[in-house]
């Protein structure tokens, strides 16, 4: 029984170390890199980062899925080794704000 706590223990511990997607903070993306951009095009290319955040945010719950699992057995964060899926939904993440500022800037309807 005491074991069994124990091992209960070490995975609650372990399941704070892996990142969530909404625990990761936005990477800083400058807006200049959509002003070029037509509202429409800007538009499309939201949809493409929400959708690419959307999928990457997937990645990220199975890697820290993964941690967990590997970690409770005293393995290295496998997510780490194997993928880079924090970094990828910060940048994503800050992507998505400076195509809203950008957006915001040129007076952009929906």
């Amino acid at each position: 029984m005491k074991t069994m706590v124990t091992g209960l223990t070490a995975i609650l511990a372990l399941s704070a170390c892996a990142k969530q997607p909404e625990d990761i903070r936005p990477q800083e993306v400058s807006a200049a890199n959509y002003q070029f951009l037509s509202c429409e095009e800007m538009a499309v290319e939201a949809k493409r980062i929400n959708a690419s955040l959307e999928g990457a945010e997937d990645d990220r719950r199975t890697g820290a899925f993964v941690d967990n699992f590997f970690g409770a057995g005293g393995l290295l964060p496998m997510s780490r080794v194997l993928d880079d899926s924090v970094r990828r939904v910060g940048s994503l993440k800050g992507q998505q704000i400076a195509i809203r500022e950008a957006w915001d800037a040129r007076n952009c309807q929906v």
